[in-house]
Parts: structure tokens; C-alpha cells; sequence
């Protein structure tokens, strides 16, 4: 899953490089950002995208009693969402109501390059990663991989720019609107011993990891909300209760509601992002697993979505929607089952899910009865199944 350049090789990522020591020296630096504490720093940048989310949506559905396609639309959300928090503006998808430069359709061919390549490293060396294959793409076009790598260097060169012209200041935070890609190249300029293209492959994760999950996340559990009407009540009675703040809830203010983590929590469990077994490496040495021994050099993996329906962990009824099975015991019993499913290795973007799950469940309550209902009604279940499916 390393994207590829024949300048520079298979660039490592945080979430694939195999090297011990380049994964603490990649990650010791960003980990912080991405803790629930930092949540406040870009919480400002959030909002933008929510606004434009609902101008959108009364502006060119509500109105005209149009229907639409909500998975789309929760896609499109996510992507400028991260593409706020990481480039302090949106993709444009929102805006466009489509696939603006087809970067979003760059993100998915890769996907879909790369997950065949994982079960057959070799067939990667012989497909992608080598001299020959770098000549039949030059004449024949990039690959996914290097579309978004454009993207992603071009937006570096840019903002190291302004940093330099004082157009942008590493130091403003006020009204948590301090983006990723700020931060990126702070703490890679603090950090000289990193290697040179560490702040590319950081703000080549953000792209590709943050914005799929959190969209799949996000599709998933409006989808099963509004196919399990009772489970969306008891999520509208909850925020109801919760006196939030309007037009847009604070993350400080939804994060600790129960039932709305515990449906962010079945959305994550049922339908994974990323259906792959993310193999380790067994280390020098070996290790024993549950009474096994497993020699150094073996890969070892799980399917998320089999593993995230084990019925000794999840109860029977494991294929199906339940939310109520996160607030079925005691702190232990939750912890538990968050440790029993694989799809919270991405629990840090998984996280951003909370506040616009609200707005859209709160919908009926936001502006007024009448056009929550039509919403809803445009919004159909139907629409957004079809669109988790392809």
C-alpha cells in the first residue's frame, strides 16, 4: 500500500511501514494531533464544512423536493471535511455537488489497485513497483498513486510558500482553525532528523485514510438508522435531551452521549473501511499467541469484517444492527468489545464521525419539523443502501 515514484522508491506510511524504528520516528511527532484533546483545534474548520452541507442540502433538495443520493453526499462531506482540517480548504465536493478533479475517483481506483497487491507482494514488484512498469505509465498515464501525490506536493510547495511570505503563521491557532498540513511542516521543520518526505507521507494518509473511513463510517450508520426507524427515535430522543448547542453541537458536547457513540461504535463494527487483514510481521525471535507458537517472519492478519462478527465476542446476533449491545454492561464489557473489533485501529478518524451523525439525526429539530420530514423523506433508505453496495 506504499504509493510509488521511480525518483524515490515506495514511500513509507505510518500505517504500512514494517521498520520498527522509521514507525516511531514517523509517528512519536503526529501523535498528539490526533488525540481527542486536539479535537478543539480544528473544530472551527469543521463547522465551515457543516454550514455548507446544509446550504447545500436546503438549497438545492429541500426547496425543490428533490431526491438525492445521502451516501453521496455523507462521501462528499468527509472528503472536504479532511480536506479542511488538512488544507484549510475544501475539495470542492460540496460545493460542486461531484467528484471535483476526480480525486475521489483516484482514491478508489487505488483501492482497489492495492488490495490484490497486499495478498501478492510479488505481483506488486512485478506489476507496479519497478523500472519497466515506470515506462509503460509514462506512456500509457499516472497511476492513482501519483495523482494524489501531485496533489498532495503541490499543496505542500504551496503552503511552505505562504509560510515563508508570513501569508500563513505556524503559530495561529485562535478559533481552531490550525490545519494539519501547518502543523505538518512546523514539526517537520523542528524535527530535522525525520526523514525529507515524511510531511508528503502525512499528508498522504490524511488524504486516503481519513476521508474513506470516515465516509464508509458515516454512510453505514445513517443507513441502518434509517432502516431501524426505533433505533433512530432513541438516537433524536437522546440529542433532544442533551440541550446542545445550535446550529452546530460541539464535539465536547456529543462526545460522551451514550447512544449516539454506541451507533457510531455498530457503524464502525459492521461494515469496516478497509476489509483487509493488515498483515504484522512476526518479530526476531517469534512469539506465542493463545498456546501457539509462530516463527519470526510470519504474516499475521485478520479480516475486519469476520472478525467483527465473532458471536462469542458480539453475542448471535452479531451480523445485525444493535447498537444497544455497546450499553448492555459495565465499562469493562465496552472495552471489551472495542477490543474485539479491528476496524478501531482508525478509531482517531473514526471519532470525527460524532458531530455530523448529530446534525443529521437532529435534522427535524434544527430549522423545523416540516423540513426535517422532507428531508428524510427525499433522503431515502433505499438511495443510500444502493450507494453503500457499489
Amino acid at each position: 500500500m506504499r504509493p510509488y515514484t521511480r525518483g524515490s522508491g515506495a514511500l513509507h506510511l505510518v500505517f504500512n511501514t514494517t521498520e520498527e524504528g522509521l514507525h516511531k520516528q514517523m509517528k512519536t511527532p503526529i501523535a498528539s494531533l490526533y488525540s481527542v484533546s486536539s479535537t478543539a483545534s480544528v473544530e472551527g474548520l469543521v463547522d465551515d464544512v457543516l454550514k455548507c452541507l446544509s446550504d447545500n442540502f436546503d438549497r438545492r433538495f429541500v426547496k425543490n423536493s428533490e431526491v438525492f443520493d445521502l451516501g453521496k453526499w455523507l462521501q462528499y462531506f468527509a472528503f472536504d471535511v479532511m480536506g479542511t482540517m488538512t488544507f484549510s480548504k475544501r475539495y470542492g465536493f460540496l460545493d460542486e455537488g461531484k467528484d471535483v478533479r476526480g480525486m475521489l475517483g483516484a482514491i478508489i481506483d487505488f483501492m482497489r489497485q492495492v488490495a490484490p497487491m497486499t495478498q501478492a507482494p510479488w505481483l506488486d514488484k512485478l506489476i507496479w513497483k519497478n523500472r519497466v512498469a515506470d515506462d509503460l505509465r509514462a506512456i500509457f498515464g499516472r497511476t492513482a498513486s501519483l495523482s494524489i501525490l501531485g496533489f498532495v506536493s503541490n499543496a505542500i510547495k504551496e503552503r511552505r510558500e505562504q509560510l515563508a511570505s508570513g501569508a500563513v503563521k505556524e503559530a495561529d491557532e485562535k478559533d481552531g482553525r490550525k490545519d494539519f498540513l501547518t502543523r505538518f511542516i512546523t514539526l517537520h521543520k523542528n524535527h530535522p532528523e525525520l526523514p525529507p518526505w515524511v510531511s508528503t507521507s502525512w499528508t498522504f494518509s490524511n488524504v486516503i485514510a481519513g476521508s474513506d473511513s470516515v465516509g464508509t463510517v458515516m454512510r453505514t450508520t445513517m443507513l441502518n438508522l434509517m432502516c431501524y426507524p426505533h433505533t433512530m427515535e432513541k438516537l433524536r430522543d437522546e440529542l433532544r435531551a442533551a440541550n446542545l448547542s445550535r446550529p452546530y453541537p460541539q464535539f465536547n458536547e456529543v462526545r460522551e452521549l451514550p447512544y449516539l457513540d454506541a451507533c457510531v461504535q455498530e457503524g464502525a463494527r459492521l461494515h469496516p473501511p478497509f476489509a483487509l487483514p493488515l498483515e504484522r510481521v512476526v518479530p526476531e525471535g517469534g512469539v506465542t499467541v493463545l498456546g501457539h507458537y509462530l516463527p519470526e517472519g510470519t504474516l499475521v492478519g485478520g479480516n475486519p469484517y469476520v472478525v467483527n462478527r465473532h458471536k462469542e465476542t458480539f453475542g448471535e446476533d452479531a451480523e445485525f444492527w444493535r447498537p444497544e449491545r455497546w450499553l448492555e454492561g459495565d465499562d469493562a464489557h465496552k472495552r471489551k468489545l472495542e477490543q474485539g473489533i479491528l476496524t478501531l485501529q482508525l478509531h482517531k478518524f473514526v471519532d470525527l464521525t460524532h458531530r455530523p451523525l448529530t446534525q443529521f439525526s437532529f435534522t427535524d429539530d434544527i430549522d423545523s419539523e416540516a423540513q426535517g420530514d422532507e428531508l428524510k423523506r427525499l433522503a431515502t433508505g433505499r438511495d443510500l443502501e444502493q450507494s453503500i453496495k457499489k
